[in-house]
């Protein structure tokens, strides 16, 4: 059972971080889950600026593409197409942060200023916000840092409701901030902690993906965590009254994954167990074994 809120904590143009992320605000999406299963698919709660909006969900992310009208509940904002990319020749269609502020939270057509690639280095003003970069078409500047640097990431492609990568065996397509950012991460398993360098292997929605890691110096056993990427390898940022070693007033506390196959699995703290993190008959097969250690219910 997943317990409590995650939040991807996002800004600028990368995972988790002070200028890079799933968003662009310092607070990002809060994935809220049940507290007896994985993220809700309806009612749940997506924040893309710290405070929560509730809408029919899919995988916990509301399914309204673009920016929802708060009357309406439809798109509002600029007419292009994050996954069709049906800007006119020479632009392409890219999220920014409408009004100047740091929330990545509608889309725009911005010329092509480079033949970046996915997995290239890149280039982008402002941290991305104004949706510059010097990525192609088709590709965003993520993961961006204090000096604008940043790696290009393949853009999903079909629709919000079909999304696609390139190479669907190796990756999983991340859609968030109200269908504003459409990435494709790297698929991984979290019992291996098994990305790239210091990416944490972590979920979002319902798939694990390779994600930056933005503890810092913290993000340790039982440290406090305000956003999913807060946490260590091998741990994630659950609800605080998930363990007696927490910090209840923390936003949520870093707890390790476990092997729920594994009757011997060992867990850390006082009466902590090792549990399913899905609910039962709801297990996805390739993360049957996928755990957490929380105190039991």
């Amino acid at each position: 059972m997943l317990v409590g809120a995650l939040s991807l904590g996002c800004a600028g143009g990368g995972e988790g971080g002070t200028t890079g992320d799933t968003g662009a605000g310092t607070t990002g999406p809060v994935i809220e889950a049940s507290t007896t299963g994985v993220p809700t698919t309806g009612g749940a709660s997506v924040s893309t600026s710290g405070s929560s909006t509730t809408g029919d969900t899919t995988g916990g992310f509301e399914t309204c593409g673009f920016i929802c009208d708060p009357e309406t509940g439809g798109p509002t904002g600029p007419g292009c197409d994050v996954f069709a990319q049906d800007c006119p020749e020479g632009e392409k269609c890219a999220p920014y942060a409408e009004g100047g502020g740091s929330t990545w939270n509608a889309v725009k057509c911005v010329p092509v200023l480079g033949t970046g690639r996915p997995g290239e280095p890149c280039t982008a003003a402002g941290g991305g916000r104004d949706g510059i970069d010097d990525c192609e078409e088709g590709a965003l500047c993520w993961n961006v840092d204090d000096m604008n640097h940043g790696v290009c990431v393949e853009q999903c492609q079909g629709s919000e409701a079909n999304p696609v990568c390139d190479d669907e065996d190796k990756f999983n397509c991340a859609i968030t901030a109200s269908g504003v950012i459409n990435l494709c991460f790297l698929d991984c398993d979290p019992l291996l902690q098994d990305c790239p360098g210091d990416d944490l292997c972590l979920i979002f929605g319902y798939e694990f993906l390779c994600l930056v890691d933005r503890s810092g110096e913290e993000g340790q056993l039982f440290d406090g965590c305000e956003f999913v990427t807060a946490c260590d390898k091998g741990l994630i940022c659950l609800n605080p009254a998930a363990a007696t070693e927490c910090d209840l007033n923390a936003g949520g506390c870093c707890l390790p994954f476990c092997d729920f196959s594994d009757p011997n699995a060992a867990c850390p703290g006082v009466g902590l167990s090792c549990v399913s993190l899905y609910e039962e008959g709801i297990t996805p097969p390739k993360y049957k074994d996928v755990g957490i250690c929380v105190l039991p219910e």
